[in-house]
């Protein structure tokens, strides 16, 4: 985290896009196993 604050801000971009990514991907993976059993697709 150090180096993060060390290197230029397109640096930063990238590891926000793949904390975004993670975001993501982990979001999409838990709604697709709550939707089904929480209630059907709209």
């Amino acid at each position: 985290m150090g180096d993060a604050i060390r290197v230029p801000p397109g640096s930063r971009v990238i590891m926000t896009e793949m904390a975004n990514a993670l975001i993501w991907d982990s979001g999409p993976v838990e709604a697709e196993k709550v939707a089904p059993e929480a209630a059907p697709a709209p």
